[in-house]
């Protein structure tokens, strides 16, 4: 564990810390951490990073995408659980 890792770790009163060098990592990791993969589907938001969608697709699981309120540029809680409940089959969301 690095320095920075351990000193991150230290914060949190964590036992483990992994620092990546990119958000497409993170995302990559977290996916892989929730065993997410083939016949997945995962809730993203229709308005961001293309890596977002990417790294769904990477782990051969399928992005269902969200439309997001303009006046906050984000998905609205109520936009979620509607796509939760018409694509019944969604495991995570980002």
């Amino acid at each position: 564990m690095s320095v920075l890792e351990q000193s991150i770790a230290s914060c949190l009163g964590a036992s483990h810390v992994i620092t990546a060098a990119s958000g497409t990592t993170t995302l990559h990791l977290a996916l892989v951490a929730s065993v997410i993969g083939a016949g997945d589907e995962v809730i993203v938001p229709s308005f961001s990073y293309i890596a977002t969608a990417n790294v769904v697709e990477l782990v051969g699981a399928h992005p269902v995408f969200v439309d997001i309120e303009t006046f906050c540029i984000e998905a609205l809680p109520g936009i979620l659980l509607k796509a939760a409940y018409d694509f019944g089959r969604s495991k995570l969301l980002i």
